[in-house]
């Protein structure tokens, strides 16, 4: 009996067939995302710049020669943990991707805002406007922002969605061994759906205040935007001005 079970034990482990860790596996995944969906964690405030965030498109991202403040549904890919072992952002949560003028003619993906369990995190007003270009007043873009702002994410890594399963050449901007259609910066930007981006924060993220609490976007032809989101609606007096980021 026991020579007969090896080759069947044998065979699920070369297939990739369940084995017998993997229901124990499942038991402690549904006991982990009890422990986080519980309504008594408390999740940070702020989640501190350099964090590495991997994020899963949802949709083929695709720009070309100028940005047009569209936003992309994204998720969280892999828990997000700090360095004293807390969880910061558990997997599943929703993202929000843009794709940002960084240059006169160049783009690149970047991190917009994170949801987890309803608090949105999101960078401060003042590191919003260098990075998007917003918030300049009646003469809207000035010689301040020539030359780009900072992104408030960093692509450090990327695997190719797609089916590819291709790295991406993130800090060069262009697919390795995707056939060169797949871009994350540059004068155009190409990503294809199930694509997982890893982000370095540039600028902590805090969760929103007031009415920053919930998205100040708006929906056009069925996309979403963000056009100079801290202050669309504030000249009709409809949303305070943003609150102070938190201390350090």
């Amino acid at each position: 009996m026991m020579k007969r079970m090896l080759p069947v034990v044998a065979a699920c482990v070369a297939f990739g067939m369940p084995t017998l860790a993997q229901p124990y596996q499942d038991s402690q995944d549904r006991d982990r995302d009890q422990n986080y969906n519980n309504s008594n964690y408390s999740y940070p405030d702020r989640i501190p710049a350099g964090t590495q965030i991997k994020v899963r498109t949802n949709d083929t991202i695709d720009v070309h020669d100028r940005a047009d403040n569209r936003v992309y549904n994204a998720s969280i890919a892999e828990d997000v943990m700090g360095d004293n072992g807390k969880l910061l952002i558990p997997r599943g949560s929703n993202a929000e991707l843009m794709v940002a003028n960084t240059g006169a003619s160049d783009l690149s993906i970047d991190l917009e805002s994170i949801t987890v369990h309803g608090r949105r995190y999101m960078v401060s007003a003042q590191a919003y406007d260098r990075a998007r270009h917003t918030g300049v007043g009646a003469n809207k873009r000035t010689g301040e922002y020539v030359g780009g702002g900072a992104l408030l994410g960093t692509i450090v890594g990327a695997i190719a969605g797609g089916g590819k399963g291709a790295a991406i050449g993130a800090l060069a901007g262009a697919g390795a061994g995707a056939g060169g259609e797949v871009l994350t910066r540059g004068r155009a930007v190409r990503v294809p759906a199930e694509s997982v981006l890893t982000f370095r924060l540039e600028q902590p993220l805090d969760v929103g205040r007031g009415a920053y609490s919930r998205d100040n976007g708006y929906d056009r032809n069925g996309v979403h935007y963000h056009d100079d989101y801290y202050h669309r609606d504030q000249q009709n007096g409809n949303y305070p001005p943003p609150p102070p980021p938190p201390q350090q």
